[in-house]
């Protein structure tokens, strides 16, 4: 008897071994309906959808916007949505790179910074104008973001080619 159960024994644990060690890896998961792959090549939807009018690009995120119709240096427009928060122009010329002369104008709910940008700059400061305080950043005395709230919204102006002030403030006085 003493024989046979050591073989008993051994089998048992190599049943258990192998059904704990049977893979999921190429299963789906479901819950409620919902399945969940495992897939590699499922990708996220774009975030940003592209208008062909400021009209149409506020239809999408129910809120006003308004921007200058022309920026001095900037030669189109686009108008798009972020993930149906955040109403954005961006001033471009046709003929150069995406990167090289870019002016982006942001508009969505809440208070918090929506300029994408995360650089550091060696200037921060605040301007105050027709009631609004108005958060600079820049370098060399020159502005490549600027941010700042009014009412339940908050703004952005950022741009890649930096600006002087005076040429931001009559900027900001057509962003609504």
């Amino acid at each position: 008897m003493k024989k046979l159960a050591l073989p008993i024994i051994c089998a048992l644990i190599s049943i258990t071994i192998a059904s704990c060690g049977s893979s999921n890896k190429n299963k789906d998961i479901s819950n409620n309906n919902t399945v969940i792959s495992n897939n590699e090549n499922v990708q996220l939807p774009n975030p940003i959808v592209e208008y062909e009018t400021l009209e149409e690009a506020v239809k999408a995120c129910n809120f006003e916007f308004s921007v200058p119709d022309t920026i001095d240096g900037y030669e189109d427009k686009k108008y798009s949505v972020i993930s149906t928060k955040t109403i954005q122009t961006i001033y471009y010329n046709k003929n150069s790179n995406a990167n090289d002369n870019t002016l982006s104008i942001r508009k969505a709910f809440g208070t918090e910074d929506i300029s994408g940008d995360y650089n550091n700059y060696k200037e921060i400061n605040k301007l105050s104008l027709n009631n609004l305080e108005i958060t600079t950043k820049g370098n060399n005395g020159k502005v490549s973001v600027a941010t700042w709230t009014s009412g339940n919204h908050t703004f952005s102006i950022t741009t890649n080619n930096p600006l002087d002030i005076e040429p931001l403030v009559e900027i900001i006085n057509d962003v609504k």
